[in-house]
């Protein structure tokens, strides 16, 4: 990107100097001064920097000495009297030549290319993220693969393979989550955060539900023999909700149906399990035969983490009482009664070679993750204990991907695949010996020169800041004796994780935009949005710091007061563009933002002529509106005023900008009813305008936290 602006740059500034430029366009331009008349070339300051290269003079007297001194051109030039219509438009300089449509034509190559340039941009800020996030690589490997060739072919001629890669990595990222968390970075984390493991493991048992490996009570089983759920550093909540699963399980194989006679049935059938719920006696055997396996089993719950009670004697404390497990137990064999079908239709489906469809999966997964909830219901009558229960929708937001994928909402699985993580940090979120790991002695009395980094990695309230990987190996290096440390470390490196997905997400969901688009126009609508999406103004309320390619459109009050030039008019249209800067104590989110905007070229006048519309009133009486064709020049050299302004983004979401301070510039002269021209010589205006905020592109940006 930064080759193309300086390009475009030394083009402007090229047509300001003809000095840059060969003989033959010096030489042109004094021809288009030339008046038949009086046999003259009058010229004004402009042409000091014409011929700069082959005359040194200092005043516009001196050259005109200096060219009428020459043998070839001997009192041919003059000097232009005040006052008089000198165009410095560099336009006249090729033989007189109309511009109007190439000026006009130019304009919107301007644009459109501004467009293409800035989605180059995107693409290899894209291919650069994937080389600098071994993450991205794990995810999204064809993708990876795809990007590392944008060197060799054009943006356009990888779109389609860019897209293949992009739907084949999306169908696949959830398969590859787990093994992201096996870079060598997240080792300490996994250690300390056994919850993580859980989660990814979670992912895992849905896929073999929608692969048909297993039935919902074999996941059951499976999902309660985590040994995460026991590990030393899990939380009470997370050891409870292990817990949980084992007394699910225990019920869900009390209640197995018998392959010889229910071959079709994960678990009894319905109308034999209401019998048990409707004789008292039965439920009270299957009650007593349950408390006998739940004191083989030996499940426990716990009040604190040296505080616990076995599941039996829970159990055994509600002998009396059996109305509410009776209540559970009927809401959980409706379930099963649910699931059972679903298992038999699929089974028939297969038997009779049918075409199994994907809702017949969706359905058979959420109604089997539907019974764990139900089951966990029932402990929760009994068991008053804190519990952590982000899996169970962990697990239904799994099943939500993949019935996105079937559906093609591409945007909705990446958003849902995020979401697992947003689960993940919440249930770190609520682990107690975070809260106060600033304070500990061990962090405080740190002694090395890494104490500064040491602090804010401790700190779970402060944002992520990016630290040398040597910074975090010399920190690593001494924890074996400092558990607080390794705390620390995994604390940032889950915020380095949260914070790779928050980056990700502008070009997951490009990728996902990218692969629902059928037609042309979505797909340029999804580069488009891709660059910088309309409502992007907000960004500079809400950032620490940014600095960003940056357009306003709307109507400026200028110190001028001249009818006769555009660029002279008390009011006009405005539409600078450059470069923006806001600084974080500048960005007040709600309240607004103020920024420093420096301008490199205007398209008001152009665009004020695109947008003028002349009313005339036909025979009949109705108004015709038509687009004005005026049959005037427009000099390049017109759109190139610099200037500088201090801008105040409007408050709420208001795309909205009032701006004050001056630019440099000619301006487009006055249109004469005849179609000619009157052009000024440069001038400082100075003026406020109301206008449009239309960020183009983010340079750099970090937002603040939320």
């Amino acid at each position: 990107m930064k080759k193309y602006l300086l390009t475009l740059i030394i083009l402007i500034l090229s047509i300001e100097s003809y000095a840059q430029k060969g003989i033959f366009y010096q030489a042109s331009y004094f021809r288009s001064l030339y008046q038949e008349d009086t046999k003259k070339i009058t010229i004004d300051n402009q042409a000091l920097d014409a011929v700069k290269n082959l005359y040194a003079a200092a005043t516009i007297e001196g050259l005109v000495d200096s060219l009428n001194k020459n043998p070839f051109t001997v009192n041919m030039f003059a000097v232009q009297a005040a006052g008089g219509n000198n165009s410095f438009s560099f336009s006249s300089a090729i033989g007189g030549l109309d511009v109007t449509n190439l000026a006009n034509g130019l304009s919107d190559f301007l644009i459109k290319r501004a467009k293409q340039e800035l989605t180059l941009a995107f693409f290899n800020r894209f291919k650069k993220f994937s080389e600098e996030n071994p993450e991205f690589k794990i995810l999204f490997p064809k993708t990876t693969a795809n990007l590392s060739n944008l060197l060799d072919y054009a943006y356009p001629q990888m779109l389609p393979a860019l897209r293949t890669g992009f739907l084949e990595d999306l169908k696949n990222v959830t398969y590859k989550l787990d093994d992201v968390l096996n870079l060598p970075r997240y080792n300490e984390l996994l250690k300390n955060l056994p919850e993580i493991k859980v989660c990814l493991r979670s992912i895992k048992l849905v896929h073999q539900l929608e692969s048909g490996l297993a039935n919902p009570a074999e996941v059951l089983r499976e999902f309660s023999l985590f040994p995460e759920w026991h590990d030393p550093s899990a939380t009470v909540a997370v050891k409870n909700i292990g817990s949980t699963l084992g007394v699910a399980t225990l019920l869900s194989e009390s209640i197995k149906a018998d392959i010889t006679s229910h071959a079709d049935s994960i678990w009894v059938p319905a109308k034999e399990l209401r019998r048990l719920l409707d004789d008292e006696v039965f439920l009270k055997i299957y009650v007593g035969l349950v408390y006998r396996k739940a004191q083989m089993e030996k499940i426990e719950f716990f009040a604190a983490p040296d505080k616990s009670r076995l599941f039996s004697d829970i159990l055994l404390a509600q002998k009396d009482n059996l109305l509410t497990l009776r209540s559970g137990l009927s809401d959980l064999f409706d379930l099963t009664s649910g699931v059972n079908a679903l298992v038999s239709d699929i089974i028939t489906k297969k038997r009779t070679n049918a075409v199994l469809t994907n809702d017949d999966y969706y359905n058979y997964i959420n109604t089997s993750i539907d019974f764990i909830g139900k089951a966990n219901a029932i402990v929760k009558n009994y068991v008053s204990l804190p519990l952590d229960e982000d899996y169970f929708d962990i697990a239904k937001k799994s099943n939500e991907i993949y019935k996105d994928v079937y559906t093609r909402k591409y945007a909705q699985l990446f958003s849902d695949a995020l979401d697992v993580f947003d689960h993940i940090s919440n249930t770190i979120d609520k682990r107690p010996e975070y809260q106060d790991l600033m304070t500990k002695a061990s962090i405080t009395d740190y002694k090395g020169k890494e104490k500064n980094t040491v602090r804010n990695i401790a700190d779970v309230k402060a944002e992520y800041t990016p630290v040398k990987e040597s910074v975090i190996d010399t920190i690593l290096s001494e924890t074996a004796t400092n558990a607080n440390l390794k705390l620390a470390v995994a604390n940032y490196r889950l915020k380095q994780l949260v914070n790779f997905f928050k980056e990700l997400k502008p070009y997951g969901l490009f990728m996902a935009d990218m692969v629902g688009a059928e037609k042309p126009e979505e797909v340029q609508a999804a580069l488009e949005n891709a660059v910088l999406p309309v409502g992007s103004s907000s960004v500079k309320k809400n950032t620490n710091s940014n600095l960003s390619v940056q357009a306003y459109l709307g109507a400026y009050l200028s110190n001028k007061n001249n009818s006769f030039s555009s660029w002279t008019s008390k009011f006009g249209v405005i539409a600078p563009i450059g470069i923006s800067y806001t600084p974080g104590f500048l960005s007040w989110k709600s309240a607004g933002s103020l920024s420093f905007f420096g301008s490199l070229i205007d398209l008001g006048a152009i665009v004020d002529y695109k947008l003028k519309k002349d009313s005339t009133i036909s025979s009949n009486g109705s108004v015709n509106t038509n687009t004005v064709s005026k049959d005037y020049k427009i000099k390049l050299g017109q759109i190139f005023s610099p200037g500088a302004f201090v801008v105040y983004g409007f408050f709420g979401n208001l795309p909205l900008s009032l701006g004050v301070g001056g630019q440099y510039g000619p301006g487009l002269s006055k249109i004469n009813v005849d179609n000619t021209t009157v052009l000024n010589n440069p001038s400082w205006r100075w003026s406020v305008f109301l206008a449009v905020d239309i960020p183009f592109f983010n340079l750099h940006n970090k937002m603040k936290s939320k």
